[in-house]
């Protein structure tokens, strides 16, 4: 082991310090590695694209303004031949208006551009020339909109074209001024058709026309479907009542059958604050089906007209009351109540409505046990009372159908008091609940 190590250290100090020249190839090979390892010139790449770029754009631009500048001397040759060449037939120069148009503007730029013009005030030809230009442009594409209307207006605005004039032209501050009132009275002319035109198509549609003011009257008709019934509230006289009066009259009232037509009239009270007046006339009718079999097994013991306790029958004195039949009441309600419109747009609106309903009954037809008196009785409106109130309100949503027809529907709440006499006392009771009815309505 040592022998091995003591040889290694023999061979490195022998050539420790010993140098070998390197042959051509090789100092080429060193050289091509140290070149290659020198920074790289990142300026330049910028800077070729940069001259790029400017080249060819100076190019679009030179190419473009000689093509638009031959293309413009091509057009007025066109338009304006030669006295020597022979001039076109008649249907060959009859083009569109709008091309026409487009053709006279480019032939007036180059008139006003090669005529010789001789002026006092050079800053100021160019200056009213150059704003004449602008305008004349506008004035031409607002008239090729409306060409069939406007043709006449202006081939007299626009000069003859086909006439060349080797005159000079005078301008002045005073010659000038007259010149921009007739561009500016033009252009004013021209804006009004434009405007009239445009007015006359949004007659035709409904939902750019103006919202119109409200009608002064308003006639309706309306029906539809209606879900009622009696809450009791007070018993009157209570304590000369048989105890089964109350139960008798809850199962003589269930599940009403509503039908009502109303006629119904609108003033309009206040037109700037959308308010108005509801009033008319309606048709109503109360169908209650009734099946009752009551047996009176107890009678009540009286002390001066006062029930004081009941007494039991025996069996062969038990009555069986029954009522198998509808029962039918008519009456006629006048509504009277204030109206605040909402207004959507012009086809659709919103109203709100509230105010009192006054109702008196016309007929009544049926039968009805009376308890109290112990048999079954014809029913008759003199146990109705006369002439009942209440409250009437909701909300209406109606659509111009046409012209001035318009059909909506409406949503009510609805709460009159009504009595009902029986024996010696009388059941008070409000006939509240909904109504849904379809409406419909011409304004006058």
């Amino acid at each position: 082991m040592s022998t091995k190590n003591n040889l290694q250290d023999a061979l490195k100090n022998a050539f420790e310090n010993h140098e070998v020249p390197l042959k051509e190839a090789q100092w080429e090979r060193l050289e091509g590695v140290l070149l290659s390892n020198k920074p790289k010139r990142i300026l330049f790449p910028f800077m070729f694209t940069f001259f790029l770029v400017c080249i060819t754009a100076g190019l679009t631009y030179f190419l473009t303004l000689n093509y638009g500048m031959k293309s413009q001397e091509s057009i007025s040759e066109s338009r304006n031949p030669s006295p020597s060449s022979p001039s076109l037939p008649d249907q060959n120069t009859n083009t569109s208006n709008s091309a026409s148009n487009e053709t006279t503007l480019l032939l007036n730029k180059s008139n006003l551009k090669n005529s010789k013009v001789a002026f006092s005030n050079p800053g100021l030809f160019t200056k009213v020339i150059n704003s004449s230009i602008d305008k004349i442009t506008k004035v031409i594409n607002s008239v090729t909109l409306d060409s069939d209307k406007n043709e006449t207006e202006l081939e007299k605005d626009i000069p003859n074209t086909n006439e060349e004039t080797e005159a000079p032209i005078l301008f002045s501050e005073e010659s000038i001024e007259p010149i921009q009132e007739t561009i500016q009275e033009k252009e004013i002319d021209l804006v009004f058709n434009a405007n009239d035109s445009a007015n006359d198509k949004n007659d035709d549609n409904p939902l750019l026309m103006p919202y119109k003011p409200f009608s002064k009257f308003v006639l309706s008709l309306s029906a539809g479907y209606s879900n009622m019934n009696h809450k009791i509230t007070e018993i009157e006289n209570n304590q000369n009542l048989h105890k089964d009066s109350r139960m008798l009259f809850d199962q003589s009232n269930q599940n009403p059958n509503i039908f009502f037509i109303n006629f119904g009239i609108d003033y309009n009270l206040f037109p700037g604050l959308n308010i108005g007046l509801n009033s008319g006339i309606q048709y109503l009718q109360i169908n209650n089906p009734v099946n009752i079999k009551y047996k009176l097994n107890e009678i009540p013991l009286r002390d001066q007209d006062k029930i004081v306790g009941y007494i039991p029958l025996p069996d062969d004195q038990i009555k069986e009351l029954n009522s198998n039949t509808t029962n039918t009441t008519t009456y006629i309600n006048v509504p009277l109540r204030f109206n605040y419109t909402l207004p959507i747009n012009i086809k659709n609106e919103v109203l709100l409505t509230g105010g009192a309903n006054f109702s008196t009954i016309v007929s009544a037809k049926g039968k009805t046990i009376d308890v109290n008196d112990g048999e079954v009785k014809s029913l008759e409106k003199s146990r109705y009372n006369k002439l009942s109130t209440g409250f009437l309100g909701g909300v209406q949503y109606s659509h111009n159908l046409k012209n001035a027809w318009w059909l909506g529907t409406e949503a009510q709440w609805l709460s009159n008091k009504m009595n009902f006499v029986t024996g010696s006392g009388r059941i008070n009771s409000k006939f509240q609940g909904y109504r849904v009815n379809l409406i419909i309505k011409y304004k006058l």
